[in-house]
């Protein structure tokens, strides 16, 4: 896309974007029987505290108890069971999401908006956005 939008005298560069999150999941290790898990579970819920039975992959058999974006409110909770005597772990796990951006300059808005008009014919799921110039709009 890159080289057809430079054949038509248009300059234009990707870049590419990545973006990195955590998540941090609080939990009781896998238990040793479906039963045991089961009964702990039964009392988590019974004491008022929100958690289910994972029952697939390596944490089959152990008890989810949140999933939180930040890792302090995890420890908080982890901080928490463990004064009513829960003994839980907290995983984390890496997010990432890459996107490819094609930028393109031009001084001719309405070239800009003819040229969008037809890549979305051809590729209705693409996205626009508009980056004004940094000495007109400045970022702080």
């Amino acid at each position: 896309m890159v080289t057809e939008l430079r054949e038509q005298g248009l300059q234009a560069r990707v870049e590419l974007q990545e973006q990195i999150e955590s998540e941090y999941r609080v939990y009781m290790p896998p238990f040793a029987s479906d039963a045991a898990a089961r009964q702990t579970l039964a009392s988590l819920l019974g004491n008022g505290i929100d958690s289910f039975l994972m029952t697939t992959g390596d944490l089959s058999r152990a008890i989810s108890l949140g999933v939180f974006s930040q890792q302090i409110s995890a420890f908080a909770l982890q901080e928490e069971l463990a004064s009513e005597g829960y003994a839980t772990n907290i995983q984390e796990t890496v997010l990432s999401n890459t996107e490819f951006w094609i930028v393109i300059r031009s001084t001719a808005s309405s070239e800009l908006d003819a040229l969008w008009l037809t890549l979305l014919n051809s590729q209705p799921s693409l996205k626009q956005s508009e980056n004004l110039c940094q000495i007109i709009a400045p970022e702080d």
